[in-house]
């Protein structure tokens, strides 16, 4: 997609986009989770979440003029135990004893 170069007409195509995006995540069920200004008086940073329940935010203190979000998500993990599998050493193998076994079986 190409943006003008001019101003006001940058400024408006952005503008669009952001809102035909904005739009779409609602669509969607996506929430935006800051809830504080992380610039100034404004909010810049976007976290969308469609599970609210799962997800917090906490604005940082700002390290410049831009504070930082911390997104926590709480997810249960399970870890799958995986059976013991038989592992063979080569380098530890008895070759000799194994080329003697195969010669007096032919």
């Amino acid at each position: 997609m190409r943006i003008a170069t001019n101003g006001y007409a940058t400024v408006s195509a952005l503008l669009h986009q952001v809102l035909v995006c904005w739009k779409s995540a609602g669509d969607f069920g996506f929430k935006q989770m800051v809830r504080e200004p992380t610039r100034k008086s404004r909010l810049l940073n976007l976290v969308l979440a469609n599970i609210q329940e799962l997800v917090r935010t906490s604005v940082l203190d700002a390290l410049s003029d831009h504070s930082s979000v911390l997104v926590e998500v709480h997810v249960e993990i399970t870890c799958v135990q995986c059976p013991p599998r038989l592992v063979w050493d080569y380098k530890r193998a008895d070759w000799n004893s194994s080329r003697s076994m195969i010669a007096s079986h032919q």
